[in-house]
């Protein structure tokens, strides 16, 4: 009996042992069932972030082509215009040089009397310069690519109505023999 006595306490007190060690036990699996929620909010929200991310890398790459082939554009237009520009700066050395010779040919021989320049008109300045103009070689240019130029409104150009109504001192001029000199004159026009 006091064997069975015995065996009674001994279970008893295991018995209290595991019902605190239970409770503890279930307050910690709370804890970890909380966090679990919140880690599960957490994974979402960086998996949303990730995606978002992710889109915005493409649209970068996107951007970046589209800037890569304006930055191509522009180089080439750029060579254009260094281009243009030599062949107008050779043209207007011609033009200076024509001019020159014109007005010394059509000074007299004795030099000029009661202080008056004899006058050279443009036409007859730019046929010279037109004449004197080395000719196109055998081989034509290759082709350029056609780079649309955007408008940009600088605002220094005053109203048409404002303009004076005058003509255009190259309208004399008879048609010149190179591209380079049609486009000259026209950006001259232009300008006006």
């Amino acid at each position: 009996m006091v064997f069975a006595l015995l065996l009674d306490i001994l279970v008893a007190v295991l018995l209290a042992v595991t019902i605190v060690y239970s409770v503890i036990l279930n307050r910690r699996l709370g804890v970890l069932r909380q966090d679990k929620a919140e880690l599960e909010r957490v994974a979402a929200t960086f998996g949303e972030a990730t995606r978002r991310a992710e889109d915005s890398i493409g649209r970068l790459r996107d951007m970046a082509d589209t800037l890569q082939e304006q930055i191509k554009k522009a180089q080439a237009l750029r060579d254009d215009l260094a281009f243009l520009m030599d062949r107008g700066g050779a043209t207007a050395d011609r033009l200076e040089d024509a001019v020159r010779s014109a007005r010394k040919e059509s000074a007299p021989a004795g030099g000029v009397t009661g202080g008056t320049r004899p006058a050279v008109s443009l036409a007859t300045a730019a046929a010279a310069a037109a004449a004197a103009a080395p000719q196109p070689a055998a081989a034509p240019e290759p082709p350029r690519a056609k780079i649309p130029i955007p408008k940009v409104d600088t605002g220094l150009k005053a109203p048409p109505e404002t303009r004076p109504a005058t003509r255009s001192p190259l309208q004399g001029i008879p048609e010149p023999r190179s591209e380079a000199e049609r486009e000259l004159l026209k950006a001259l026009e232009s300008a006006r």
